[in-house]
């Protein structure tokens, strides 16, 4: 394998552990970082795991995953968009509704759910974990929406 195609191969590996880098970056050099354990927790796990499977694939030399090309950008763009705007938007519409939309559109971009009605019983489902989880288990503050 040339070092061209080397480098296309680990492109997307590549750019999954940047992004945990600056996950746990940005997760620690918050205002108050004592008051984001758990997104630190998650961006810990989540680094550990990109560097396992950048290590793992390394050793294969990058073999039998294609690289990161064009097709593969146009499948992943919606998601990245979708979640982006999320980003931009839990604060003011709240944490829960936000995941909810978000859940739901994920689903029917790539799920495989033959009826909208599945997919957003499964997301009133996902969306009462993640209250439950939240709110009443650990107590985390999350921002609110007008009804909660």
């Amino acid at each position: 394998m040339n070092w061209r195609h080397g480098l296309a191969a680990a492109s997307g590996d590549v750019a999954a552990l940047l992004f945990a880098l600056m996950a746990v970056w940005a997760s620690f050099t918050a205002d108050e970082p004592e008051a984001y354990v758990f997104p630190q927790l998650i961006s810990i796990l989540m680094l550990v795991f990109c560097g396992i499977n950048f290590v793992r694939r390394a050793v294969t030399q990058f073999a039998g995953k294609p690289p990161l090309d064009a097709v593969l950008l146009k499948k992943i763009a919606p998601g990245a968009a979708v979640i982006c705007v999320y980003i931009l938007t839990a604060e003011t519409v709240g944490f829960y509704l936000a995941a909810a939309v978000v859940f739901a559109t994920l689903s029917l971009l790539y799920g495989a759910a033959t009826h909208r009605k599945q997919v957003f019983i499964v997301t009133g489902a996902v969306v009462a974990v993640l209250y439950s989880l939240f709110s009443l288990l650990l107590r985390v503050q999350v921002p609110r929406e007008f009804f909660l």
